[in-house]
């Protein structure tokens, strides 16, 4: 099973929050917000969070938290807005080794 620390590492990233995730990720991990881009590297993750947290990052509330025996996926939406989001977490010797995002938009033309 999943280490509680990573656990709640993996929550606050989904949240937007990076600061408590990083001493989970591994330094080569691969962040793939899925149609979108693919960030590899702890160094580009922690700038691409930088530009987001500059633009105004939502606000994120999880909603439901599976824990398995190697990941963690983590669904939830914006409190303000219509976003949805999955992500699911690849765990491998105790660290986050890759990341799946899923985003999707819950409006009323879908």
């Amino acid at each position: 099973m999943v280490d509680e620390a990573v656990r709640k590492g993996c929550e606050a990233f989904s949240e937007g929050r990076l600061e408590p995730c990083l001493p989970h990720l591994d330094a080569n991990v691969r962040w793939e917000v899925v149609g979108q881009k693919t960030i590899a590297g702890v160094g580009s993750v922690q700038a691409f969070c930088a530009q987001m947290t500059e633009q105004g990052c939502p606000n994120f509330r999880n909603e439901h938290i599976t824990v398995g025996a190697h990941s963690v996926v983590v669904e939830g939406r914006e409190v303000d807005g219509d976003v949805r989001y999955c992500d699911v977490y690849h765990i491998e010797k105790g660290k986050i080794v890759y990341i799946n995002s899923y985003c999707i938009r819950s409006g009323k033309d879908i």
